[in-house]
């Protein structure tokens, strides 16, 4: 347990597994403790009755017996440290979040910029134009589901980016054109 709280974590993903698996091991701690204190009464069932435990015996029942204090103390910094990754996970995803609308809003500029297209006599220039744009709005709506993926880990309710489906159809007539 302590070598899997201890680890590094790197994404969204891992944080919030960590906390599942934080949750989960409560149990698993307590039936540990329950397991140790059974075995506590099998030793003072063996001191009474005067029965030689062996040295390596005695020293491994000892560091179990300091375990749930050591464990409680790794839990205490993990959960710190994993609530200070969360909020920072959480952070960056409302900074990407805020960026993204920004794309949004220029690619609307670019567009609509579009609509000043006036000389005839470069329809390739225009053509590679839209084309790139289009490239660029289907790279936004894979931004926009990823950005609701990672909403939904947290729990959040999924934002709408209608803006990249009114993006496509401000776009499509200079496709077509």
């Amino acid at each position: 347990m302590s070598a899997e709280i201890g680890k590094v974590r790197g994404t969204t993903e891992e944080v919030l597994d960590l906390k599942a698996y934080m949750q989960k091991s409560k149990a698993d701690q307590e039936n540990l403790q329950e397991m140790i204190k059974e075995n506590q009464e099998m030793e003072d069932f063996l001191h009474q009755h005067m029965f030689l435990v062996p040295e390596s015996d005695f020293t491994l029942a000892v560091r179990a017996y300091e375990w749930p204090k050591k464990m409680l103390d790794i839990m205490k910094e993990a959960v710190a440290k994993l609530n200070k990754e969360h909020r920072a996970f959480e952070y960056a995803l409302k900074k990407r979040r805020a960026a993204f609308s920004q794309l949004l809003m220029k690619y609307e500029e670019e567009i609509e910029q579009f609509k000043e297209w006036k000389e005839i006599v470069r329809p390739t220039d225009y053509s590679s134009a839209a084309e790139d744009m289009s490239k660029r709005l289907g790279q936004a709506q894979e931004e926009a589901e990823e950005i609701n993926r990672l909403e939904r880990l947290f729990g959040w309710p999924a934002t709408k980016f209608e803006k990249v489906t009114n993006l496509n159809n401000m776009l499509s007539p200079f496709l077509i054109l």
